[in-house]
């Protein structure tokens, strides 16, 4: 490091430190939870295969219509509505939350926004 950088890093006051640590700290969250979500993701398809109804059949591509949204306080997973019916979504969310040592907080009828409004079923977790 040059001693040109140096003299500027020591010019920071506390509460920029405070600042750098607060981000770091978020960043390092946000990286935890995208993490578990890349290695909970395979899981779904499988489950989801076994849960869809009426003919519906589940190909490898469909894989990204089922996603997470994983927060620090719980995870949220989107299936297609059309797949399944509310039974078969709340035994979905049931073999989930069994396979992830987790409970089943809520199962509603929804669209997600991050996924172009589809129309899907939120699992809550």
């Amino acid at each position: 490091m040059s001693e040109q950088a140096a003299a500027w890093i020591a010019t920071l006051s506390w509460w920029m430190w405070v600042l750098a640590a607060i981000v770091l700290v978020a960043l390092i969250v946000c990286a935890a939870c995208k993490i578990w979500a890349i290695f909970h993701q395979s899981i779904l398809l499988d489950r989801a295969r076994a849960h869809a109804s009426r003919g519906v059949h589940v190909k490898d591509e469909d894989v990204s219509h089922i996603h997470l949204h994983v927060r620090p306080w719980g995870v949220t997973v989107h299936m297609p509505r059309g797949w399944m019916t509310e039974a078969e979504a709340i035994q979905f969310a049931d073999d989930i939350a069994r396979a992830w040592t987790r409970s089943v907080r809520e199962v509603k009828p929804t669209r997600c926004m991050w996924g172009g409004l589809m129309a899907v079923w939120s699992i809550r977790l």
